[in-house]
């Protein structure tokens, strides 16, 4: 009798134990698609058609302006940093800076360094996403990035919505980052005319539970936030005894480790961060009205008319607005959005 009461107590333990992991375990839905009934409740939830008093509902129960808990992880080795982003359950992303020593790429602005933005969207995000040959990047101006071409990164063999996906996210990361004044070409050079940095981001997409792109721009911006670029010492004596000389010939170039030198912060001159907002239209078009859903997950995203992307700095700047299309917006609704 010991022994049966023994292993029911173990056997209530487990139960319980199993319980309180399936609170937080839930099977995701990786489909592409919605059903007619689904996307119809998702969409009356949208519009505030299904309370009394037109409060716009969603799943998760957030409030329309309110977005899901996010979480951060951090990690630092010498010239590398890396960053992994979690939106609640559903959606994570990971991004990586490290940087090399290269020549100046263009003779005619011998001052500005290189930032190269790789993203990877392969079926680790999701599966009904394919196993592309190379992420896609803005490295090489002259490379084609759409239709599956030498630069692409993600080929003729990609499905549509992988490959919109991950070049959309490829030019916010630009837009935000290097037009939008975040960072400096000439800040990383080493020595005019020799020698600059060039900088590799790399964004990957580890789960694709909605907002992939607040994910990924999140990612990378900490990323570099969080990387420390070693010291480099030219001409191989610190001391700077003849200088003249060097300067004459060549001069050997070596990337002091950070255990040696202390590293120096990446001079960023803001930090952007974007918001997202998914818009659902009046299907009959009887009214203009516009309802936004901010940080939306994948099935809101799969129902809803056009996604609208913000990224602003702490000072309030605009550095960068996407707006595919996809529903009728007018600049007043798209001013209250912002």
């Amino acid at each position: 009798s010991l022994i049966s009461l023994s292993s029911s107590s173990n056997s209530g333990k487990l139960a319980t134990a199993t319980a309180t992991a399936m609170q937080y375990i839930i099977p995701k839905d990786d489909t592409s698609t919605l059903s007619l009934p689904e996307r119809t409740f998702l969409r009356s939830a949208a519009r505030g058609t299904l309370s009394s008093n037109s409060t716009l509902l969603r799943l998760d129960g957030r409030k329309p302006s309110e977005s899901r808990p996010i979480r951060l992880s951090f990690a630092r080795c010498h010239n590398r940093s890396e960053c992994v982003v979690q939106f609640a359950s559903g959606t994570r992303s990971a991004a990586s800076v490290r940087a090399e020593l290269v020549p100046p790429p263009n003779a005619d602005r011998p001052n500005d360094g290189q930032v190269k933005f790789n993203v990877d969207v392969g079926p680790m995000g999701c599966m009904g996403y394919e196993v592309v040959d190379r992420p896609v990047s803005n490295f090489g101006v002259s490379e084609a990035v759409d239709g599956g071409q030498a630069g692409s990164g993600g080929g003729g063999d990609a499905p549509y919505v992988q490959r919109l996906k991950s070049n959309r996210i490829l030019r916010i990361l630009e837009r935000t980052l290097l037009i939008g004044g975040a960072m400096d070409a000439e800040a990383l050079c080493v020595q005019s005319g020799t020698w600059v940095w060039r900088l590799h981001v790399d964004v990957s997409l580890l789960d694709d539970g909605g907002n992939a792109m607040d994910a990924c721009v999140l990612a990378a911006v900490a990323a570099l936030r969080h990387y420390r670029l070693p010291e480099v010492s030219i001409g191989g004596d610190d001391d700077g005894d003849d200088a003249g000389d060097n300067n004459a010939g060549y001069q050997e170039t070596n990337i002091i480790h950070s255990d040696d030198r202390e590293p120096t912060p990446l001079p960023l001159h803001h930090t952007p961060l974007t918001a997202t907002f998914a818009l659902f239209a009046n299907e009959s078009g009887t009214t203009t009205s516009v309802s936004a859903l901010l940080d939306p997950f994948d099935r809101e995203e799969l129902a809803c008319d056009g996604l609208l992307t913000w990224s602003f700095n702490k000072y309030g700047e605009m550095c960068c607005l996407d707006f595919p299309g996809g529903c009728e917006l007018r600049p007043r609704q798209l001013m209250a959005s912002s």
